[in-house]
This record gives structure tokens, sequence and C-alpha cells, in this order.
């Protein structure tokens, strides 16, 4: 798939007139040269946008919708600086001219605020680092609450913990897990097939499934019921389910089931603290797990792996002191 392609596909849904400068923008021979990574991570933020916004134009008044709409979601401030750098990228494509005469001039000023505003609030991760041993217990339990319902609450309960279990136990990223088709499943051989055109990397990739997830397939693919495509994980009326609905799927489950409200990028995360924290002597597994090609990425994951085992051994050393007490009393 050519860059063009990858920016058409990105941009199904956008206004016409805007959708051809973005696809012009990105021809293989006279386009600005981005990788096909880029425009699909820089394409879905503008799509965001376009989704918040009032207007298609990038605006103040539109800027204000779509942060407020990423804050409600749980972005962090560093988050927040790094969609409106993207946002303003988009827009030199886009609006060239009006960016050659500063009508972007504000937005330049705004990125720059917040990047002083990101570099001084801390990461937020390590608040929200959890194992994926809690991750799939919230997910049996929206499957379990899902078989006492009907009709389309059904379907979607149990999809919904059906996506958090692939996300764990298939550990990709939100647009490979969107993407899932039925062709991709072999039930026979227990895999998913992941393309290379839904992949960060470029490269394809096959995940086997686990035992205990291809039942919970199955059941949910008879659920799913004969649709006119061939998507996994479909949204209400059958349309095949997006990036952001999943990504509120994911939220909604999470705080329903564990209290906190959890973005699928953290299941990723909680994949890599269970490896860790299974074998700590390994953290090269996390590694292997999720892709990552430098060692750096997943070194994180080692000392939050490592601070919470400490927290449990202290939860567990303070409850049997106090049975000894007791006992002595």
């Amino acid at each position: 798939m050519n860059t063009a392609d990858v920016a058409r596909q990105v941009a199904t849904t956008w206004p016409p007139e805007l959708a051809e400068r973005w696809i012009a923008a990105h021809h293989d021979e006279t386009g600005v040269g981005w990788k096909p990574v880029t425009i699909r991570t820089y394409g879905a933020v503008f799509g965001r946008y376009l989704s918040a916004a009032p207007t298609p134009e990038v605006t103040p008044a539109g800027l204000r919708a779509f942060i407020r709409g990423a804050t409600r979601g749980g972005a962090s401030a560093r988050s927040i600086h790094g969609y409106v750098h993207q946002l303003l990228l988009v827009a030199t494509l886009l609006w060239p001219g009006a960016v050659r005469v500063g009508q972007f001039d504000w937005l330049y000023r705004t990125r720059e605020r917040l990047a002083n505003v990101a570099s001084r609030t801390p990461k937020q991760r390590r608040s929200r680092m959890v194992s994926a041993v809690e991750i799939v217990a919230a997910a049996k339990c929206g499957i379990a609450a899902a078989r006492q319902m009907s009709g389309w609450r059904r379907v979607q309960h149990f999809r919904d913990g059906l996506a958090l279990l692939l996300a764990v136990w298939v550990p990709e990223r939100r647009r490979a897990l969107v993407g899932i088709s039925l062709r991709d499943i072999d039930m026979e051989a227990s895999t998913i097939r992941f393309s290379p055109d839904r992949m960060k990397t470029g490269e394809s990739r096959i995940r086997l499934l686990p035992s205990e997830l291809a039942p919970l397939l199955a059941e949910y693919i008879t659920l799913r019921g004969v649709q006119t495509h061939d998507a996994l994980l479909i949204g209400k009326g059958g349309r095949p389910l997006g990036g952001a609905a999943f990504y509120a799927a994911a939220c909604r489950t999470t705080e329903r089931y564990m209290g906190r409200r959890l973005p699928p990028h953290f299941f990723r995360n909680g994949v890599a603290i269970a490896l860790v924290e299974a074998d700590p002597n390994r953290p090269d597994l996390a590694q292997v797990a999720l892709g990552h090609r430098s060692a750096t990425t997943t070194n994180h994951y080692t000392e939050s792996a490592t601070s919470i085992a400490a927290c449990r051994h202290l939860t567990s050393s303070i409850s049997q002191a106090g049975s000894k007490a007791r006992q002595r009393l």
C-alpha cells in the first residue's frame, strides 16, 4: 500500500475537499514524505478533532472543544501537547496558504504554551499501572454480566469484555485490534493474523490464541450474527467498531468493574507488568511480547512491577503482623 492509499484510508470520513488535499499531500512522488505510521497517527488525531469541533476548520473554538474531549478521556498534559503539535502539522498540509499569511500563529503559540505546561507536569503513566491479571478479571465480569442480558445490550457487553481479553492476551495496539476480521482468525490453528497496514511497525504478525479465548471468540461470533462485512468487533446497527468506540468501551468497562478508567494502551502496560512480575529475571519477555524494538521502552515496566510487588509484600506483612498481635491478645 503506497502513502496516498494510506492517506485515502485515513480520510474516509473527512469532508471531501479536505480528504482530497490530504491525499494529494501524500502522493508517492510529489508528497511530503511522511511514513505510513505518521500518516495514520496524525490523521487519526485530526479525525478526532473533526468529531469534536463545530466546523472542519482548525479554530480556537474547535481546539477548545477537542481539548475538553481529550481531557475527559483521561489525556495528560503531555498527550494534549502532542495532539496539538500533530494538528498543527496537519493544518500546514491542508491550509498552506493560511499558514504563510500567519492565520495559524495562534496555534503555534498555543503549542508552545502547552509545551511549557507539559514540561512541568509529571507523567501519569505509572499512576494507572495495573497488572493484566486485574484486567482479565474485569473482562470476565463483563462477559458474565452480558450472559444475563438480551438483545443488543448482550452483544455490546460481551463484545466489550472480549475486547479487553483480546487486548491482554493478544497485546497489539488499538488500531490492530479494531482491524481484526473474521478471515484473520484461524480457529483450527488457534492463531490471529495482523496485516502490515494495521501495525505500527508496518510488519505483519501472527499471534497465538490462548485456549481460554477461543471458545469465547466462537460464542461472540455467534452473537455477532451475519453482517455485510467481516469485521470482528461491531457497533450498534452492525457497523464495524471504530477506534474511538473501542477506546470508549475500554474506559467504560474498566471503570465499571475496576473503579478506574483505563485507556486501551494501558492494557499493553498491564501485560508487561504481569510478565515482569511472573519472572523478574526475564524482562526481555515483555519486550518480545509487545514487539518493542528497544529494551529501553520496557524498562519502566520493570520498575513498576517491582513497586507493585513491594506494595503487595508490605500489605501482606502488615496483615500477618496484625494476625500475630491479635493471637497474643
